[in-house]
């Protein structure tokens, strides 16, 4: 019974991550101090956590497909017999996947945001120019 429960609350962090997808890609996920990726470059101003967020918001997907493919895979070794001896290492190995996942989208998402113009600054324009 503990299997099934650990397996439903998996899926439940799966569509969690699924909705802060969606949000992201709308660009309708808030600046905040809880979800998403939360670096200073990224967190500087809405516009650049928005445009980082939309960009890589395949992550949050990524992530949720995983968290819901380790608990599928954990509810069926509850009632297959031939999946009972793989599933911490079918939920171990998904998870290990997940972690490097996000890290290196964490990483990429901050290097994109340290890369991106400052509302108000010159760096859009050409010399001589005023806007």
């Amino acid at each position: 019974m503990l299997v099934v429960f650990c397996a439903v609350c998996l899926v439940a962090v799966a569509v969690f991550f699924v909705v802060i997808y969606a949000k992201a890609r709308a660009r309708t996920l808030p600046l905040n101090e809880a979800i998403g990726f939360r670096t200073r470059a990224i967190m500087r101003d809405e516009s650049t956590w928005e445009r980082t967020h939309q960009r890589f918001a395949p992550v949050f997907l990524a992530d949720g497909l995983l968290f819901a493919f380790a608990g599928v895979w954990l509810a069926l070794s509850a009632f297959v017999a031939a999946l009972k001896g793989s599933a911490s290492y079918v939920v171990l190995a998904a998870m290990c996947t997940l972690l490097l996942i996000t890290v290196v989208g964490g990483v990429m998402a901050n290097r994109f945001a340290s890369r991106e113009p400052r509302p108000g600054s010159d760096s859009g324009k050409r010399d001589g120019e005023d806007g």
